[in-house]
């Protein structure tokens, strides 16, 4: 309430933007048609894109960015869930990727990926072999290497010799993570890796009713599929290293229900018992996961951002806690947040 006039004040949201290193905001803003925000859990660039009205033909003149050009954004909202409320979401620091000009009428899209992910980490391959290293160790070698700073939550992962073919930096990374059941992505000068299921078992960021909540959704998808899901356990073939003997592991899928009946059999290479058990339970997750999946649109929410977990009510059977794989923050007529989500899992 503005104890001045007496009216209430109302809830608005500002987009801050930094191009080259200086503040383009009050450039941006008049000309803003739409903003969006791409934020991926792992697996895929963050990018953000502007679409700008370039009725005066500066967009593609003296103000048009150059591929490269560093681009900063944050997005704030002002008394928002009450009066006072105010939050800002930073949305990292990207590298201008594409420029596209398009009419009538005329029009300027820019579109900027992760800044280090423009670098040789994600595009340059590499061969060489690793010995007698762990995968945090690995993850803090890469992070050095190319300038970023190492945010690691999870086991440490020890290896003996794993063989890198041909691949990315990241890629290999990538590769070694999801063998054990870890993600890891590019956000903002920052190589975070982390426990998937310990992102699974976190406590929920916001709670999304179906109907009567200031974030009860606008539209709503949610899927239960079976096809290479849905499997109630692993059966993983290994050789003993001492003896040459070649024995299963199985592993059970924690919750599974009733209808998962598959077992999943799987033919890669490990040598010993626990690295087994570790794989089938890591395969297993990332065929499980795709069982349960949903998508959601509602009144822009700066605290729900990709790798959080949120709490859907008022959904029957889809109600629970499920995992932001990917979530977008659109700024345009309106604010607004949409999400990829899945069910969380406890393995």
């Amino acid at each position: 309430m503005d104890v001045k006039t007496g009216t209430k004040v109302a809830r608005r949201v500002t987009l801050a933007v930094f191009i080259g290193g200086h503040d383009a905001s009050s450039f941006v803003d008049p000309h803003l048609l739409d903003f969006s925000f791409k934020d991926n859990a792992g697996g895929k660039a963050d990018e953000v894109q502007l679409t700008l009205h370039d009725r005066d033909g500066k967009w593609i003149g003296p103000w048009r960015p150059q591929k490269g050009t560093a681009i900063m954004a944050s997005i704030t909202v002002h008394d928002w869930e009450r009066e006072g409320h105010t939050v800002t979401l930073p949305c990292g620091t990207f590298k201008a990727d594409e420029i596209e000009f398009s009419g009538p009428p005329d029009k300027v899209k820019i579109k900027a990926v992760t800044s280090a992910l423009t670098t040789g980490l994600r595009d340059e391959d590499k061969t060489r072999a690793w010995e007698n290293f762990s995968l945090k160790n690995l993850a803090g070698q890469l992070a050095t290497e190319n300038g970023l700073e190492l945010m690691y939550d999870g086991p440490e992962h020890g290896f003996a010799r794993q063989d890198q073919r041909e691949e990315s930096d990241l890629g290999f990374l990538q590769r070694l993570a999801n063998e054990r059941g870890m993600v890891c992505k590019v956000h903002d000068g920052k190589l975070v890796v982390y426990s998937a299921a310990g992102a699974d078992a976190g406590k929920a960021a916001v709670t999304i009713p179906k109907k009567g909540g200031m974030y009860s959704p606008t539209s709503y998808s949610f899927k239960e599929s079976s096809s290479k899901t849905g499997y109630k356990g692993a059966k993983v073939a290994y050789t003993d290293s001492t003896t040459g003997t070649t024995h299963t592991a199985e592993v059970a899928a924690p919750g599974a229900d009733a209808t998962d009946e598959k077992m999943l059999q799987l033919n890669k290479r490990v040598e010993s018992e626990r690295d087994a058990m570790r794989l089938g339970a890591s395969e297993l997750r990332d065929k499980n996961k795709e069982k349960n999946k949903a998508t959601l649109e509602f009144m822009g929410n700066p605290a729900v951002v990709a790798g959080v977990v949120i709490a859907v009510t008022g959904f029957g059977c889809f109600d629970g806690s499920w995992f932001v794989e990917s979530c977008e923050h659109k700024i345009g007529s309106g604010y607004k947040t949409s999400v990829e989500i899945r069910k969380t899992l406890k393995y």
